[in-house]
């Protein structure tokens, strides 16, 4: 020391007198700058940090019960050797104790490669690195997503365009968004915009849809990225059972989707609507009981049950059949033409049916179609028909926003969960 300052400022071990339990600060610099010395240059006792208690070396914590100043992971808590701190029940946890851990590994491992490495608990994501000596993430840091790459890092406070590996990475209101063409350039980005490689943009809906999404001007299930999804176009002859071709076809089409299987011919048998389901008949029938059939008593396939075009008996269906389709859910969508479209872009063709269907001599009927895409630059739906494939361009048809039809949006069903059974 400096001529006038005192010498214990700056002690040596041989100046300080201390009484049993307490620390001279000559021996633990984390102490210079305490005001809770007594003139020996002694740490006062209850300075001195206890299990569980906050520290900065392990001259802080309390040698004598045994205690050492765990850093491993930035907690700065006095524990036990072989301890961590756990930061949600505030206690010191021996991680050797636990049986499932493997007490061989060396503490520099990580989840990733050893996923019962001696510091990793059974709450650590087995794929979440810590950003600090790439250790595991013990079970008092905030968790990665179970779904977290190996990569994902310290989850939480990353604020948008911030680079990330997850969900979790990401503040409130953010999501880890890929960049399409990249999808190892993520970013946190708000729900509905998606990462462009150097800023958050809206995203437009696409199957499958992100929360929040934009609608496109134009959408069309027979034309997605080049792939059609829908089945091939049917006729139902001279039998009015164009509300089973309706049900049927939004059903085939979602099953195609939903098990990204474009090229399936995918083929039910309206006819057990028909005959079976008490719908309806070649009279006509309605599309919601049609769909709570197909949901509560499933389908069959047409070779099954092959279209007849009139009110066969519901017995001519094959008895030996092993194969049937599934529904889980059907929902009405009708009324809001953007909730019509999100549903059709989001969940597949829709089962619709109109009041106004010109029948000759200025006369109007019922008929059901199917929902297949939309254009707002020409302002019309694109529709599926049931009168085979020569008629309209291919089978398929359109009708204008303005056009009576169009009340098509007042009886609109989208399907979901279609699922092939075989027994």
């Amino acid at each position: 020391p400096d001529r006038g300052e005192s010498c214990l400022d700056y002690p040596l071990s041989s100046d300080c007198n201390c009484s049993a339990g307490t620390i001279c600060k000559a021996d633990c610099p984390a102490f210079y700058s305490s005001s809770s010395l007594d003139e020996k240059g002694c740490v006062n006792i209850a300075m001195i940090s206890q299990k569980g208690q906050q520290c900065a070396q392990n001259c802080q914590c309390n040698e004598t019960a045994g205690l050492i100043c765990d850093t491993r992971f930035g907690t700065m808590r006095c524990c036990p050797p072989d301890n961590y701190y756990d930061e949600i029940s505030h206690k010191c946890v021996n991680y050797k104790s636990d049986n499932k851990c493997n007490t061989t590994a060396p503490f520099s491992e990580n989840c990733q490669n050893s996923p019962q490495d001696c510091k990793c608990t059974t709450e650590c994501c087995p794929n979440c690195k810590y950003a600090q000596n790439d250790g595991c993430c013990p079970t008092g840091r905030k968790k990665c997503e179970k779904s977290a790459g190996p990569e994902c890092i310290n989850p939480g406070g990353k604020n948008e365009t911030e680079k990330c590996e997850c969900d979790a990475e990401c503040n409130p209101g953010l999501v880890c968004s890929s960049k399409k063409d990249d999808p190892s350039n993520k970013a946190c980005c708000p729900q509905g915009k998606e990462w462009d490689g150097s800023e958050c943009k809206t995203a437009f809906c696409s199957y499958p849809c992100e929360p929040g999404c934009i609608l496109p001007d134009k959408w069309d299930w027979r034309n997605v990225n080049g792939v059609n999804y829908m089945s091939p176009v049917r006729d139902q002859g001279v039998c009015g059972s164009c509300w089973a071709f309706s049900t049927v076809g939004a059903v085939e089409g979602t099953y195609n989707i939903e098990n990204n299987c474009p090229g399936c011919d995918t083929n039910l048998a309206e006819q057990e609507l028909v005959s079976c389901s008490g719908a309806g008949s070649c009279e006509g029938g309605d599309l919601d009981p049609a769909l709570s059939f197909i949901k509560n008593k499933n389908i069959v396939p047409e070779s099954c049950f092959p279209y007849q075009a009139y009110d066969a008996p519901c017995n001519n269906m094959c008895s030996n059949n092993l194969e049937f389709y599934s529904l889980t859910n059907y929902v009405d969508v009708s009324g809001n033409i953007d909730k019509i479209k999100h549903a059709l872009i989001c969940n597949g063709p829709l089962s619709v049916g109109t009041l106004h269907w010109p029948i000759g001599n200025g006369q109007f009927g019922g008929h059901g179609i199917v929902l297949v895409g939309y254009d707002d630059t020409n302002q019309r739906w694109i529709f599926k028909n049931s009168w085979g494939a020569n008629w309209g361009e291919y089978g398929y048809g359109y009708i204008s926003y303005s056009d009576p039809r169009n009340d098509l949006v007042n009886y609109s069903f989208s399907v979901n969960g279609v699922k092939k059974v075989v027994s």
